[in-house]
């Protein structure tokens, strides 16, 4: 199986795309702060899936970091989305669309890395 068949590799890629429009809505003082924060933390959850993913036969231990890693980018992108609802960038029905994202990737990723302790 290719790790784009996933459930977690489709539903990370498809946060990431969501977040982009979010992130060009943002005002120029916020494009290289609070933007790129966000873009890089909602991309890094499918790439560090990927590298991790790709990793698994070759050097198991590898493969449970990367997932850790994702994981924590996944938190890492509730955060930004969290904190720019707050200042009052992130709209709360796009808000409301966004986060249910990461919790599901949460409840996918977490017992992945379990079980792989």
């Amino acid at each position: 199986m290719s790790y784009k068949n996933s459930d977690i590799y489709k539903k990370a890629f498809e946060l990431a795309l969501r977040i982009e429009p979010v992130c060009r809505s943002f005002p120029r003082h916020e494009q290289y702060a609070l933007a790129e924060q966000l873009r890089n933390a909602s991309r890094s959850i499918g790439a560090n899936y990927v590298e991790g993913y790709v990793r698994q036969n070759i050097l198991p231990a590898d493969h449970r970091r990367f997932l850790i890693y994702s994981q924590g980018s996944c938190d890492e992108t509730r955060y930004w989305l969290d904190f720019g609802k707050a200042i009052g960038l992130i709209p709360a029905e796009k808000h409301q669309e966004l986060v249910p994202f990461c919790n599901s990737l949460t409840r996918m990723l977490v017992p992945l890395i379990r079980g792989l302790s």
